[in-house]
């Protein structure tokens, strides 16, 4: 698995500005998730104890600006991050097909027609596939883990 980082990591140094503004805005977005019940929760017993209108509007909105700022990352995050992936996937397909084009002719001529190109093409959906589940399936909710870990325990200790 390191070894695998790694040499997707070889193909992701040229955009880790990008990579960094996109982890910023997965974490707020993230942040954001996770302070929306506390004011949620603030609205709900600002009702029950009967405080003034405006303090619940107050909080009412704060509440929909989380959302709205959610919302705004989430989206940034992904139209930040999906160029490098598409990038990244390109690249590696590049330095596939320059290492096929070194190989001698001998090499190709043992190989069964096609055969090297589905490589280079599963190859490349694979690094793609990893990097998009990555950025979509697997840190943001190890980010909302965290934060919510990290409330809990302030909140509850």
């Amino acid at each position: 698995m390191q070894k695998t980082q790694g040499y997707i990591w070889k193909y992701a140094k040229q955009y880790y500005l990008l990579i960094i503004v996109g982890f910023i805005f997965l974490i707020s977005a993230k942040v954001a998730a996770t302070a929306e019940p506390v004011f949620l929760r603030n609205i709900i017993n600002g009702l029950t104890a009967h405080n003034p209108l405006s303090a619940i509007l107050a909080i009412l909105s704060i509440y929909f600006l989380l959302k709205l700022g959610e919302a705004i990352s989430e989206f940034l995050r992904d139209w930040i991050l999906a160029p490098v992936i598409i990038g990244i996937s390109r690249d590696f397909e590049k330095s596939v097909f320059q290492k096929l084009l070194t190989l001698p002719v001998s090499y190709h001529a043992d190989q069964k027609t096609g055969a090297a190109a589905r490589s280079v093409t599963r190859g490349s959906q694979a690094v793609s596939f990893i990097l998009d589940f990555s950025v979509s399936q697997f840190l943001p909710p190890f980010f909302e883990l965290i934060f919510v870990s990290a409330l809990l325990f302030k909140l509850y200790s």
